[in-house]
């Protein structure tokens, strides 16, 4: 029998987890990447396009961050009622 299965709850909070982590990791190589090759950078080593696309790109991994933790108290607070 699968976690998710004898502990909806417990799998719920093993998975979000799990997400946040791997969230947290494409956050900090996009940083990363955009500090190296465009903030801190004196040279032009990408076009302004690729800049504006991974900064975008982080934006969007921020934001959907920011929704699984909305998710996550959402769904226990309705897992508590059942």
């Amino acid at each position: 029998m699968s976690l998710k299965e004898q502990d909806p709850n417990q799998w719920l909070r093993v998975e979000f987890e799990r997400r946040g982590r791997m969230n947290k990791k494409i956050i900090k190589e996009l940083r990363k990447i955009l500090k190296k090759y465009h903030y801190d950078s004196k040279e032009q080593h990408m076009c302004k396009a690729v800049v504006t696309k991974l900064e975008n790109l982080l934006g969007l991994v921020l934001r959907k961050s920011d929704e699984d933790i909305d998710d996550h108290r959402k769904i226990t607070r309705i897992m508590k009622y059942e």
